[in-house]
């Protein structure tokens, strides 16, 4: 498995030596989604999200508790949706049939880990995600639809750049975990 998500990588970096599998890339991205919601993981999401967003907002300590209270459930929610193995590895083009050439190093998983988080970010990954949570799968299962739906239309848009941004910095460590190679 190491070495298919490595593969995965290197054509992800973009320096395409590499025919990745359809189903290497999706291995690799139900890896990440695994890692994503693990408690350690979510905890430190939530760190990291109380740490960057809330100082800024109008009342960081409500902003704080709305992060501590929920972002747990919004972590399991989102992470199978944001990191859809079949839809992101369309995204990023990996089904094109080019032969191996060479073994993937460091640096391609570290790029590879970089394409995934500026994919994650972008405007219609986040559109998705806030559609997704505002609809009947997470914020219709909550006791009031509508607090939720605002809480999740002023929160994520922020927080996904915010996660994309730590796990392009951390890359070097999900590499290391995920595949070995750093």
């Amino acid at each position: 498995m190491q070495i298919q998500s490595v593969v995965i990588l290197v054509f992800l970096a973009c320096s395409v030596r590499a025919d990745v599998p359809c189903d290497a890339c999706m291995d690799f991205l139900v890896e990440l989604g695994d890692s994503a919601v693990t408690e350690i993981s979510l905890q430190s999401q939530l760190e990291i999200l109380v740490g960057q967003l809330c100082p800024d907002a109008g009342d960081p300590e409500g902003c704080e508790k709305g992060f501590i209270n929920w972002w747990s459930q919004i972590g399991l929610a989102m992470y199978p949706v944001l990191l859809e193995p079949g839809q992101v590895c369309r995204d990023l083009g990996v089904c094109t049939g080019i032969k191996i050439q060479q073994e993937p190093t460091c640096e391609d998983c570290l790029a590879g880990v970089k394409a995934v988080a500026d994919l994650i970010s972008t405007e219609v990954y986040i559109n998705n995600i806030v559609d997704y949570l505002s609809g009947p799968d997470f914020c219709g299962e909550t006791e009031n639809v509508n607090t939720c739906v605002t809480a999740i239309e002023g929160t994520i848009p922020y927080a996904i750049p915010v996660l994309a941004e730590f796990l392009a910095a951390d890359a070097s460590n999900v590499c290391n975990a995920l595949t070995g190679l750093c």
